[in-house]
């Protein structure tokens, strides 16, 4: 079934196919406009207003850089534990091979086909036997737990403009009831009696081809993400991660914000970081000029107090020029620990989960 699905998409994105030229001009046209956005956003960062700016750059502190590239590892160590852990009530992987293969997505974030998803489907079900129905499933949990992790913090963020016990407050309380929730559904619809459940639902429509879906190997798979969300620890612990990189990423901004000598707010900060991760799941053709647009934008919509638009490219920028270095770095050591080129030959061998 799952072969077929899958034969199903290549046939229908081949060059000849109607769907699969559409597809590529999304990415083509995509990848331009992502390359204009980076290119408009480097032209504002060098506008005379900003030249103060990068004067203050240029001679940023060492631990202020160190700082900013230390961050941006903790970013990606604390994305990967999230990825590990949420996959965790299924299938047990070897924790540094996990952080491996994110590390490998993460430098790939920056091209278009989104070839940093293609890569965790390739090397999970290639090297470690994960069905591609059980990943599709795990990247969806994950999602639905990075979203739930920051609504409140957002809310927050919008609400208080700043840290006070009231923004700790509607924080942890937001995520307290958002945490039941997920995990009152999840535990409903999870394992077999969850199947049934799904089965008594659909059942009763009389579509053959919806109730041969629901019975079928991949609809199985997929239905694992439930599982996933099901196990408390789980769910609370990849919850605790993601809220816990919101605020890593919030304070790579304000840190890069004082480099150029700058003031960004708790607020600003924590808006411009979910915008980030939220352009960086949605964009179709790679995330560089994306991102940095669409903080720039959001800086300019919501008039940030102590930073102007123009001098807001200049702090995205700083940001985003530590974390390639970071992201190319660790995805160059992943590719040298888990050799993802052999994979392509198809001679890696199985590995058991430690």
């Amino acid at each position: 079934m799952e072969n077929a699905a899958a034969g199903a998409e290549v046939e229908e994105a081949a060059p000849g196919g109607t769907g699969g030229r559409g597809r590529l001009l999304v990415q083509v046209v995509g990848f331009i406009v992502s390359l204009g956005l980076f290119g408009w956003c480097i032209s504002v960062a060098l506008r005379p207003e900003n030249q103060d700016k990068l004067r203050a750059l240029s001679g940023a502190p060492a631990w202020v850089v160190a700082g900013l590239l230390g961050l941006t590892v903790l970013s990606v160590l604390l994305n990967g534990a999230a990825f590990w852990l949420v996959l965790l009530p299924v299938r047990r992987l070897r924790f540094l091979d996990v952080q491996a293969s994110n590390a490998i997505a993460g430098s790939l974030i920056y091209l278009p086909f989104k070839l940093s998803v293609i890569s965790r489907f390739v090397i999970h079900n290639r090297r470690d036997g994960v069905p591609l129905m059980t990943i599709g499933a795990w990247m969806a949990a994950f999602g639905v737990a990075m979203l739930a992790s920051m609504a409140p913090a957002l809310g927050a963020a919008v609400w208080r403009k700043g840290l006070d016990w009231l923004f700790i407050a509607t924080t942890l309380g937001g995520l307290a009831i958002i945490y039941v929730l997920m995990l009152v559904v999840a535990r409903y619809f999870a394992g077999e009696v969850g199947l049934a459940r799904v089965h008594r639902v659909t059942d009763p429509l009389r579509m053959s081809l919806v109730n041969r879906l629901v019975r079928s190997r991949a609809f199985v798979n997929l239905h694992a993400g439930f599982a996933m969300l099901a196990h408390p620890a789980t769910l609370a612990g990849a919850m605790l991660l993601r809220m816990t990189d919101l605020f890593v990423m919030s304070g790579r901004f304000m840190l890069a914000a004082y480099a150029v000598g700058a003031h960004l707010g708790l607020e600003a900060a924590v808006l411009s970081a979910a915008a980030y991760y939220l352009i960086t799941i949605a964009s179709p053709a790679g995330v560089l000029g994306m991102r940095e647009g669409g903080a720039t934008g959001l800086a300019a919509l919501l008039s940030m107090p102590g930073v102007s638009a123009e001098g807001f490219v200049v702090i995205a920028l700083t940001v985003s020029a530590t974390e390639m270095v970071v992201l190319l770095a660790s995805g160059a050591l992943g590719a040298v620990w888990l050799r993802p080129d052999r994979l392509l030959r198809g001679r890696e061998e199985k590995r058991t989960p430690e």
